[in-house]
């Protein structure tokens, strides 16, 4: 599986910030300054700590460990070209194959360990990983909560990438129930 230079971590959470670039903990303007507001909402994503980033990427296979790290938006996940990419792993560890999909949703804290094949590009062109996800209609009304489409470019270098095909089994032994396996 893809690793090293091809293995990225993508930290997601929105935040608010200050005219002066500093974090803005304050979402509710509702609840007095000083009191608990119940998680932030933030007006901008950001991924491993920078707004709006982009990545430079090899022609290959790309792994990519997604954690959401928003304390309260969850995030609908797609790219732009609505390319397919493999779901290989979750907040249970790797899964017993590689998946198939084009989109996945992450709630706060939830993790995805994602395979994306970006071979199909030549040096310069780019793909960005989009979100979509809007808040339920009582919390936008009272958070002012707007969805946060752009989360991060992915360009690619023309450089060769990871080629070699994922195995169609991942784990050792299959995932069985609590209990059920001999040490």
């Amino acid at each position: 599986m893809p690793s090293g230079e091809f293995e990225l971590p993508l930290i997601l959470a929105d935040h608010r910030f200050h005219a002066d670039g500093s974090l803005n903990y304050r979402t509710l303007t509702l609840v007095p300054q000083g009191h608990w507001d119940g998680g932030q909402i933030g007006d901008r994503m950001t991924v491993n700590g920078k707004v709006s980033p982009y990545t430079n990427v090899a022609r290959g296979q790309c792994r990519f460990r997604v954690l959401n790290a928003s304390n309260f938006r969850a995030h609908h996940l797609f790219f732009s070209d609505r390319r397919p990419f493999h779901v290989i792993g979750n907040d249970a560890g790797l899964l017993d194959g590689p998946v198939v999909i084009t989109d996945v949703r992450l709630t706060p804290g939830e993790r995805a360990d994602l395979v994306v094949d970006f071979s199909d590009h030549e040096k310069g062109e780019h793909v960005d990983l989009v979100n979509d996800q809007r808040e339920a209609a009582l919390n936008a009304i009272v958070t002012d909560a707007q969805p946060l489409p752009d989360v991060v470019r992915f360009a690619s270098t023309g450089a060769k990438g990871h080629q070699q095909v994922l195995p169609a089994r991942l784990r050792v032994t299959p995932c069985r129930a609590r209990g059920t396996t001999e040490l």
